[in-house]
């Protein structure tokens, strides 16, 4: 309950998400040539997330926090990160 929250924070970055217990998965879909550009909306994302937790008296943690691409093996070297 206490970080229901935080899926207002990621939907209005135009991610999906999975609330768990204690782990909350952020999905989106991109096309290869708008990979920066989806780079740069995660990383606005994580810095509200971060935000909000802190004006919530929580605590991201980086250690735990991933990124995984998921495409077929020949558009991965086309990703520009």
């Amino acid at each position: 309950m206490y970080t229901a929250e935080t899926g207002q924070v990621i939907t209005t970055h135009g991610f999906t998400l999975h609330q768990f217990t204690d782990n909350c998965p952020v999905y989106m879909t991109t096309l290869v040539s708008s990979t920066t550009e989806t780079v740069g909306h995660f990383s606005q994302c994580l810095d509200d997330i971060n935000a909000w937790m802190s004006f919530s008296r929580l605590r991201l943690n980086p250690s735990k926090t991933q990124v995984l691409w998921l495409c077929y093996r020949k558009l991965a070297d086309k990703i520009e990160v």
